[in-house]
């Protein structure tokens, strides 16, 4: 199986995305879907994980992990 990076994946929904969807509301859907919330993270972490300077959160790898 191949894997892709968050940001990666997060570019592809973005430039599919619907006009006026902006980043953060995108992230947070996608978070969302999982059970998680990043809402109280600095405006800055959705830029961050696009471009791949952080990596996404443990909280939400947990997540994924225990997922159907």
């Amino acid at each position: 199986m191949k894997r892709i990076c968050f940001g990666t994946l997060f570019n592809l929904m973005y430039q599919g995305r619907r006009q006026g969807v902006k980043n953060g509301p995108l992230c947070d859907a996608v978070f969302a879907s999982f059970g998680a919330d990043i809402s109280y993270h600095d405006s800055s972490l959705v830029g961050h994980l696009k471009n791949g300077h952080d990596d996404v959160p443990g909280y939400l790898k947990d997540a994924v992990r225990d997922c159907d």
